[in-house]
């Protein structure tokens, strides 16, 4: 193989892994749609994932106020249910659920948070339908509180992202979204969050919630060191079949 034909078939190597690398490749730590029926607890979301924080075949630690029914999860008795999560740093996540069907006077927490409990929650949602939703930066209900944010009722799907890049936690930040509109942009803790769990969190037959799910999109650097071990591959089979 000459020495020409070997770099342009790098250079084609190259292109190929960029041309099929997705330029924000969401990877699933968890999520559950709910299937079965009965209690959420002890139960294992659809996909578990042992990296990147998670911890593969997790099951929920929830309350006894948290059922589930024909694919939702629904809250009958304040309580809140839980997964086990302590984010790496150097990654992007986004914690998600769809939300529906929230009683007058009642909320459904999404959150990060520091352990059980909704006082742990930190840069989290209160969801409300269809009006008066908020977030709170935290820890718990300490101030600033955001909003209120409303939509147009059924079905909602909150977010939380989460920026661990900034190399002190306390500079990590924490952007909420309502659907595809930006309520809270990036924000930083100004304190060590120190999360340990992603949860959800219920009053009294508050409504129900779908899809719960916690991605990551690995830092653009990831991806090139992933190009450079390639091409380190390619360069090793070239000197060995001279």
């Amino acid at each position: 193989m000459s020495r020409k034909f070997s770099i342009l078939l790098v250079v084609a190597a190259m292109a190929a892994f960029l041309g099929v690398m997705p330029a924000s490749a969401d990877i699933i730590i968890y999520q559950d749609t709910f299937t079965g029926d009965g209690a959420v607890h002890g139960t294992t979301p659809d996909v578990t994932l042992g990296l990147y924080g998670g911890t593969a075949g997790a099951t929920w630690v929830a309350g006894a106020g948290w059922t589930k029914s024909g694919g939702i999860a629904t809250i009958g008795a304040e309580a809140d249910a839980y997964l086990p999560f302590v984010p790496q740093a150097g990654w992007i996540y986004t914690l998600s659920a769809d939300v529906d069907g929230i009683s007058a006077g009642n909320f459904i927490g999404l959150m990060f948070a520091r352990g059980p409990g909704m006082l742990t929650g930190v840069g989290w949602w209160i969801c409300r339908d269809p009006d008066n939703s908020y977030v709170y930066h935290g820890p718990g209900t300490t101030d600033p509180l955001y909003g209120p944010f409303s939509h147009a009722g059924g079905v909602q799907t909150y977010s939380v992202i989460l920026d661990t890049r900034p190399a002190s936690p306390s500079n990590w930040t924490y952007t909420c979204k309502l659907g595809g509109t930006t309520c809270v942009p990036a924000t930083a803790f100004g304190f060590d969050p120190a999360i340990t769990q992603v949860k959800m969190y219920g009053l009294a037959s508050a409504g129900s919630v779908d899809n719960f799910k916690l991605t990551v999109i690995p830092e653009p650097s990831t991806l090139a060191l992933l190009a450079t071990g390639l091409i380190g591959l390619l360069c090793y089979a070239w000197r060995k079949r001279k």
